[in-house]
């Protein structure tokens, strides 16, 4: 099975992805975790030295930039999904889409590239539901805000896009979970969606 966790910037996305790993540890599930972007690798570390203002980039190269960190996972995700594996990914080639297309990449262009690049489809995307106001909240609370973090307006125009993604079932089957409420109560939203879905222990 091949889960996704998506969501804006302080939706909580870390914090469920740990919860869900440890849940898996729990339960005996055999699963592999993927992160993007991945900063252990140039592509990663390029992006959040864009990320931090240390330079600009037009929004071609960014989306490029982030597609290519997330499809260097292509072949684990083939691979883990031909077996009884679970992967669990925390943000997708759906994320590039959405912050993209509201930095000015044209959507329609995105889904059409990431169609022909062949991603594979998600079994199961949980999207974290927040207002960008509690996520602005959260993020002040942990550190300096980063170009996107800090952008309400920006925020604002990555939650449309995700609807966009959404209504299309882009990639995937979305199953929209309220992030406001208590860590522990989204972690079990989360377990309650996939459970009967993956092998237990």
């Amino acid at each position: 099975m091949f889960i996704v966790i998506e969501g804006i910037d302080g939706a909580g996305h870390t914090t469920q992805s740990n919860l869900l790993k440890e849940y898996f540890k729990n339960h005996g599930v055999d699963f592999i975790f993927l992160k993007t972007p991945n900063k252990n690798l140039p592509i990663g570390k390029a992006y959040y030295s864009y990320l931090n203002k240390e330079y600009e980039l037009n929004t071609e190269a960014v989306f490029l930039l982030c597609a290519s960190d997330v499809i260097m996972n292509k072949e684990k995700i083939l691979d883990a999904k031909k077996g009884d594996r679970v992967i669990l990914f925390e943000r997708y080639i759906t994320s590039t889409l959405a912050y993209q297309a509201a930095n000015g990449f044209n959507f329609e262009k995105g889904v059409k590239m990431i169609k022909m690049l062949g991603f594979p489809r998600a079994d199961a995307i949980i999207y974290l539901d927040v207002p960008v106001e509690t996520a602005m909240e959260r993020k002040m609370k942990d550190r300096c805000l980063d170009r996107h973090e800090s952008d309400k307006n920006f925020l604002e125009r990555v939650k449309d896009m995700y609807e966009r993604e959404i209504k299309m079932n882009f990639l995937g089957k979305w199953h929209r979970v309220d992030a406001t409420r208590e860590i522990y109560d989204v972690h079990a939203s989360i377990v309650k969606t996939i459970k009967n879905k993956i092998k237990i222990k």
